[in-house]
């Protein structure tokens, strides 16, 4: 590293190669700012805080779940809530943290946390993936005493926990955990400094807490032991749904497709199925677009990465980026550019989103291929899913930081071929130790020569090592202040297998490449045999035109050909006796002649519009044949050579004589029907099937209050008009029965809408009945609204209902008796009796109320008759009756009957010794 790095010193650079080197490259890009943030970054394989602030936070939680619960059975002050408040958090924030959520605390509510608990607060930062603040300055003010006290720590064999921690300004001594037995020498004091990367990840965790309780239980499971836990709890691999770099990826369609038994191996069906078997196994799937053609493939491997069935869909290349993730598309746009714009393969990597939801990484291939005048004809490429790939080398990276349990080879050699450290992968792959020399010859050939190539170029040597059945990617990375250099390996034994299966698989594409090209060969020479037969129908072809002829002379419809300047080239026999002359006399001349003359200028602006991208033009004119004036449709068609230019045109036409006289008639009638409509006193309203009016007569324009240049043209979504319900409450356009006929297409009648004025006195009141038709197809191509103005109408029935109520309050409040039947089902039915009328019943009366007429008057039968004859004749009628009245005897009465319309006669009664002579007995008076 650089003298931008004032912080670091020799010894921190030599004990820390791996993170010098990413600083170094780091510090070229931020500045030398970095350095004071490097501490807290993961940027390479060894970064010191790193180690713990990639903690499992899981393991925070149940321990300090168990700890709590166990204090919680003693004493109940250690509920979850008072443990909260007393820490100063919310309980849902603690109760997160319990339950193993990433949670964000500072290092203050951590250490509040642990001392209330009676936890080390140095083991629950660290768990927490903090590091106390004062053991981090200590490692920034003193990075060479530190990595000393490391390494004497690690020789003594002291117990965790052993160094007090002290206050801000003085020197912290943390020791390292105690040594592993079964690691033999490489963790013994014989190892010295060289054997810094061995050295536990614990070493360069928080100092403990003096307050710490020694005695504590671990926590319940390694990966949340904090410091000392596995090296495999550290970074993105310490997640337990995740398979570590050596365990076997089984992929979720790992079965193989079913194909066939046995064949021989230039049968299609048994190298199709090898084909993608191979490239299933190998995890790549393969791709192919004709650029000529349009036509789109993918291999099944291709559609089974992308989470899809086998031929699901056309995989064009928006269906390809509509898996893309959006961050990445730009790469794909740019890759495709790159293809095309020349001879070479072009490699990439991006990220893809499965149909079931799942971020996946791929790695690409493409390559385009070129006609002979360099236009791109076919692109075509492979992909593989790198995902687990790049995981495993994530995660290797993450147990490079602890070399000891790292089950790939970490190796320190010196310049001299000495092994200074190798961990036991190591130590078992290449049969080296620590105090060991490299070999030139044997396992240890290729290390060797790629270890004196790092220090001999100073620079990073990467390469394939391969030990069968195993390969190894292994990284020689120089460190030239300690003059050594530290080797890395990774397994890749899964990967070289993938491309071998791989190249297989291109080498039975190559054959089936070679198969097909012999099968192209014989598709040739049957299109030459197939160009042979089209020459020979052309020759046919040609015999026919004859019989073409034939057919055109026979039409019935004028065909015309003539050159733009009107020379007549072709003419048939309706068009000569259309005009009296022969085919000889219209070639002689032009067909100008033909046309009326007012039409004539017409037909040449028409004519005028033929261009190649308008090769046709329909022109309707008047003829001059025969000593009459016809009505003539032609159908002109222009032909146009290699440089667009009009060398002839074919015109067609028919008579349209008759078409056009009943047009003019029809023309006429709707005349008469707009005028008819004009004048109706009905307000007529039309709509096309777009919803913009067309039609509209005075009567409408009257109702509605607008101007035909207000509504004419408009769309009834947005009328120049508002509508209100009944109860004055304003209607949404989309609410009106207009709207609702357009979107129902069923007809409304007789609903009652109001045009607001200027207020609800001066509401317009107005009947509403809208129809939809239809075309032939059953779309809706228009609507009639008729409106009916029913202010007036409105308006007599309050003022009649308002004369009802007048007439009930008088009738039930009448000191005379009387009785109202209304006329149900064909019969009379005693509806109501007054207050006068159920006193002199004495009760009775109340029981006959709703009993039918012929019922309660059986005994008096001049009555019921009388009854039906006021009702008959819609007018009042008086009798004078006798009628015998409850507990009374039989009396002499005046009874008036009194027609109420529409289906009530009011029938009152008085006693003619209570009435003298000229005085009035009742209503009907």
């Amino acid at each position: 590293m650089g003298q931008g790095h004032p912080g670091l010193s020799r010894a921190g650079r030599a004990w820390f190669p791996g993170y010098a080197e990413a600083a170094d490259a780091a510090q070229a890009s931020r500045g030398p700012s970095f350095y004071n943030d490097a501490l807290s970054e993961s940027l390479s394989p060894f970064p010191v805080y790193a180690m713990v602030n990639t903690m499992d936070k899981g393991g925070l939680g149940t321990r300090l779940r168990r700890k709590r619960l166990a204090l919680l059975a003693a004493d109940r002050r250690y509920s979850l809530r008072q443990v909260a408040f007393a820490v100063g958090m919310q309980p849902s924030h603690l109760s997160r943290i319990e339950r193993g959520d990433s949670v964000s605390l500072s290092e203050e509510k951590l250490v509040a946390l642990a001392r209330e608990l009676g936890e080390c607060p140095d083991e629950i930062l660290a768990l927490s993936g903090k590091v106390a603040g004062d053991v981090l300055a200590a490692i920034r003010r003193r990075p060479g005493f530190f990595a000393d006290m490391v390494r004497r720590a690690e020789g003594s064999g002291g117990e965790a926990g052993q160094a007090g921690r002290v206050g801000p300004g003085r020197d912290v001594i943390p020791a390292g955990p105690a040594p592993d037995p079964s690691s033999g020498p490489s963790s013994g004091p014989s190892s010295g400094p060289a054997s810094g990367p061995t050295s536990d990840a614990t070493s360069a965790g928080p100092a403990p807490d003096p307050g710490c309780d020694k005695a504590s239980d671990p926590p319940p499971d390694a990966t949340a032991a904090g410091p000392a836990s596995d090296a495999t709890s550290a970074g993105p691999a310490s997640d337990p749904g995740r398979a570590k770099a050596s365990d076997p990826v089984r992929r979720p369609d790992s079965g193989p497709a079913p194909g066939p038994v046995s064949g021989r191996d230039d049968d299609r069906e048994l190298l199709q199925w090898r084909f993608n078997e191979s490239q299933r196994l190998a995890g790549i799937g393969s791709w192919d677009r004709d650029l000529v053609a349009g036509v789109n493939y993918w291999s099944d491997e291709m559609y089974r990465l992308f989470g899809r069935e086998p031929a699901e869909a056309d995989p064009t290349w928006d269906f390809f980026l509509g898996h893309v993730h959006p961050q990445d598309r730009r790469i794909l746009v740019a890759v495709r550019e790159s293809a095309l714009s020349g001879p070479g393969e072009v490699d990439y990597r991006f990220r893809f989103v499965r149909t079931d939801g799942q971020e996946r990484v791929a790695q690409a291939r493409a390559v385009a291929s070129f006609a002979p005048d360099t236009t791109p004809v076919r692109i075509s490429g492979t992909l593989c899913d790198v995902t687990e790939h790049l995981a495993a080398i994530r995660e290797a990276q993450t147990l490079a930081r602890f070399p000891l349990n790292n089950p790939n080879p970490v190796l320190r050699v010196s310049l001299d071929g000495l092994v200074e450290y190798a961990n036991p992968a190591a130590r078992l792959l290449w049969g080296t130790d620590t105090g060991d020399t490299l070999t030139q010859a044997g396992r240890q050939s290729g290390l060797c020569a790629m270890v004196h190539a790092a220090l001999d170029e100073e620079e990073r040597q990467e390469g394939e090592l391969s030990y069968p059945p195993r390969h190894f990617h292994c990284v020689a990375v120089p460190c030239p202040e300690r003059q050594c250099a530290n080797v890395y390996g990774l397994d890749i034994t899964r990967r070289v297998e993938a491309e071998k299966a791989l190249r297989l698989a291109h080498d039975e594409l190559e054959r089936r490449v070679q198969n097909r090209t012999r099968e192209l060969g014989e598709a040739n020479r049957m299109l030459r045999e197939r160009l042979a037969e089209v020459q020979r129908m052309e020759r046919a072809l040609r015999a026919s035109e004859e019989r073409y002829r034939a057919v055109v002379e026979d039409q019935t419809e004028i065909i015309f050909r003539f050159r733009p300047d009107g020379t007549v080239l072709f003419a048939n026999e309706p068009s000569c006796r259309l005009f009296g002359k022969t085919l000889e006399e219209l070639s002689a001349g032009t067909w100008r002649p033909f046309p009326h003359p007012e039409d004539l200028a017409y037909i040449e602006r028409r004519l005028a519009e033929l261009t190649p991208d308008r090769p046709v033009v329909v022109v309707e004119n008047r003829v001059v044949g025969a000593g009459r004036v016809r009505f003539m449709q032609f159908v002109n068609r222009g032909i146009f050579d290699a440089q667009g230019r009009l060398t002839e045109i074919q015109s067609v036409g028919r008579d349209v004589t008759d078409r056009r006289a009943a047009e003019l008639a029809l023309a006429e009638s709707e005349k008469k029907y707009r005028g008819l409509v004009s004048n109706l006193e009905v307000g007529v309203l039309t709509a096309a099937g777009d919803g913009r009016v067309d039609m509209v007569n005075r009567k409408a324009l009257e109702i509605l209050g607008v101007s035909s240049q207000d509504i004419l043209n408009q769309p009834l979504s947005r009328p120049p008009f508002a509508l209100c319900r009944e109860d004055a409450s304003p209607l949404r356009p989309e609410e009106t029965p207009l709207a609702e006929v357009f979107l129902s297409q069923e007809p409304l009648r007789d609903v009652t809408v109001g045009i607001p004025r200027d207020g609800l006195e001066a509401i317009r009141w107005i009947s509403l009945s809208v129809f939809p038709e239809h075309d032939a197809r059953g779309g809706l191509s228009r609507v009639v609204a008729l409106l009916t103005d029913v202010s007036d109408r409105r308006r007599m029935e309050a003022e009649l209902v308002e004369s009802r109520e007048r007439f009930r309050f008088l009738y039930r409040h009448f000191p005379q008796p009387a009785c109202v039947f209304r006329l149900v089902e064909g019969d009379f039915v005693l509806a109501e009796a007054n207050r006068a009328a159920l006193a002199v019943g004495r009760g009775r009366l109340e029981g006959l109320l709703g009993h039918r007429a012929g019922e309660i008057l059986a005994e008096a039968p001049e009555i019921y008759l009388t009854l039906w004859t006021a009702f008959e004749g819609r007018q009042s009628v008086r009798r004078k009756l006798e009628i015998k009245v409850p507990q009374a005897p039989v009396e002499m009465h005046d009874v008036s009957f009194v027609f109420v319309p529409p289906d009530m006669v009011l029938v009152h009664a008085v006693s003619t010794s209570q009435t003298g002579p000229g005085q009035d007995g009742g209503l009907a008076g």
